[in-house]
């Protein structure tokens, strides 16, 4: 359950900035799923099972995000990304 490794990196970075098994990023850790509503993490219920964040991501020119998977077994992986430009501290 935790085999998928999700990283993002700010600008040119060559180190992640984040580093994290996947499930832990959304509040759901060890493979067991929980239903979670709070301002930066969205887990839902039902057939689709979306997991949703809304975190502020500090990037100046780019963001780069990946999704390793270090399991044996083959991965599905579906996603969406959308973002709106804003002032960076």
């Amino acid at each position: 359950p935790r085999f998928n490794v999700l990283r993002i990196y700010w600008d040119d970075q060559e180190q992640p900035s984040v580093e994290v098994p996947l499930g832990d990023f959304f509040c759901n850790a060890w493979g067991k799923y929980i239903q979670l509503t709070s301002q930066m993490v969205c887990v839902n219920p039902g057939a689709n099972g979306a997991l949703n964040c809304f975190w502020p991501m500090p990037f100046r020119k780019r963001c780069r995000i990946t999704v390793e998977n270090s399991n044996v077994e083959p991965a599905t992986l579906f996603y969406q990304l959308n973002y709106a430009l804003a002032p960076v501290p």
